[in-house]
């Protein structure tokens, strides 16, 4: 197996300027400095802990179609990112933020996103089955369908105000009951409950 290479944040840029997308086998030296339009990597392949040293160089930048698999963002600022499309499969979010954020087709299967805010985020027909939701808001984001089949709810979650238009909650694990889960204001239109049932507001 290939060496791990050390990168700055710069260095990152200007291979990516160059044409570089596949930086499997690289870790990202850590830095303070802040980009406050964001950073385009779009279509980039980061794995594992690669992105651990810039979260806070991420908020506003444009991650769409990455391939983030496996990756750790615990407590990243993500706020107002574009992730639409990009692939979140066992990733963790642990106490993330992704508020404003753009997820839409995004595939976060098997994530953990205890802590993780998602508040006023576009996650539509985002997959979320088999994901860890822990504390998790999803306050006035747009969930419109959404697959949270096999997710496990471990404690109360927030969608107040969400649009859980067909949004698919079959076969979810609860270890709390369904009526602790905060749904003030919500909009449910064909949305599939765990039981099987079809609500509507």
């Amino acid at each position: 197996m290939s060496k791990i290479s050390e990168i700055t944040i710069e260095e990152l840029l200007e291979l990516y300027a160059a044409g570089k997308r596949d930086f499997t086998r690289y870790t990202i030296k850590h830095t303070d400095q802040y980009f406050e339009n964001g950073i385009d990597l779009r279509g980039v392949k980061f794995r594992g802990d690669s992105l651990e040293a810039i979260f806070f160089s991420l908020e506003n930048s444009n991650l769409s179609g990455a391939d983030l698999r496996g990756i750790n963002f615990r407590k990243a600022n993500l706020d107002c990112c574009n992730l639409s499309g990009a692939l979140l499969n066992k990733a963790s979010l642990w106490c993330a933020g992704l508020n404003r954020a753009n997820l839409s087709g995004a595939n976060l299967s098997g994530a953990s996103l205890s802590g993780t805010t998602f508040v006023t985020a576009n996650l539509k027909g985002a997959n979320l089955s088999k994901t860890k939701l822990y504390e998790t808001s999803f306050n006035c984001a747009d969930l419109s369908g959404v697959n949270f089949s096999n997710a496990k709810i471990h404690r109360p979650i927030y969608f107040d105000k969400a649009n859980l238009t067909q949004v698919d909650f079959t076969k979810v694990t609860l270890d709390i009951a369904w009526d602790e889960i905060s749904f003030k204001e919500a909009y449910f239109e064909n949305t599939i409950m765990p039981d099987g049932s079809i609500r509507n507001s």
